[in-house]
């Protein structure tokens, strides 16, 4: 859309010139650590940012926010913040909610978490067109995509940084390399919103963490220039290493790099 191509051309015209900061927001919060943070350094975070959420209700990332966090987010555009949007995305082998952490081997559904592990067939299965998983695995990025379109409608552009930290594999989503790897599995997330629902108001962000092994450099979780637009990394603990930079550097080919979380 318009409205997304000028967010993602301020990107461009910005950097290595100015800093924008954002504040991450609980999707059944609102704008509540946006307020808290301009409150103690006297101005209002530029990025407004939450998530899709995947916990029960009453959960401050409860899945039932969506409706609100659709309000907010054009409450916010109107405001004149950048809105972000990443997505804990629920595993197909399991329904919302889910909780965070897995609940261990004696749950009924040791699965039912955002960082609940799939077995290599179970993912192949993911990404099979036909199969039970797959169909779970559309539905649920169809039951996303209503909101996304809804914004949409609104003009409102959105950073979307979904399956984030995907080098890593605490998620059920990332660390898989080679065949049936996270990489298809983001293209596939990505035809599923672009080519099916026809989102155009999605700016890319790809989102990886520090690759504190071999396996989990970012070129192997690189999906190609055509399929994101601007790179990020989430860093934590102070760890601000050159090398990262100079990886995303060589990787991104002048698109926009930016720290997704930092803390």
């Amino acid at each position: 859309t318009p409205e997304a191509r000028a967010l993602l051309d301020l990107f461009y015209r910005i950097t290595g010139k100015y800093t924008l900061t954002g504040q991450h927001n609980y999707p059944d919060t609102k704008d509540r650590n946006s307020r808290f943070a301009a409150k103690y350094i006297g101005q209002t975070p530029a990025v407004w940012s939450t998530d899709m959420g995947f916990a029960e209700d009453g959960d401050t990332d409860s899945y039932l926010a969506r409706p609100d966090i659709v309000k907010e987010a054009i409450r916010q555009h109107k405001k004149g913040a950048i809105v972000t949007i990443c997505w804990h995305a629920v595993p197909p082998t399991a329904d919302e909610p889910v909780t965070f952490q897995p609940r261990g081997p004696v749950a009924p559904d040791s699965l039912a978490s955002v960082q609940g592990q799939l077995l290599d067939e179970q993912f192949k299965d993911v990404l099979t067109p036909g199969t039970k998983l797959y169909n779970r695995w559309a539905a649920q990025v169809d039951s996303v995509a209503v909101y996304l379109i809804k914004l949409q409608e609104a003009n409102v552009p959105v950073l979307w940084r979904p399956y984030h930290e995907m080098n890593g594999d605490w998620f059920w989503w990332g660390g898989r390399v080679g065949e049936n790897s996270t990489i298809d599995l983001y293209l596939q997330l990505y035809d599923r919103l672009v080519k099916h629902h026809k989102l155009n108001n999605l700016v890319w962000v790809w989102s990886v963490d520090r690759p504190s092994t071999p396996i989990r450099k970012f070129s192997n979780f690189y999906p190609g220039n055509d399929y994101l637009d601007i790179l990020s990394l989430d860093v934590y603990g102070s760890d601000y290493n050159q090398a990262y930079y100079d990886s995303l550097i060589f990787l991104s080919k002048g698109k926009p790099l930016v720290l997704g979380e930092v803390g």
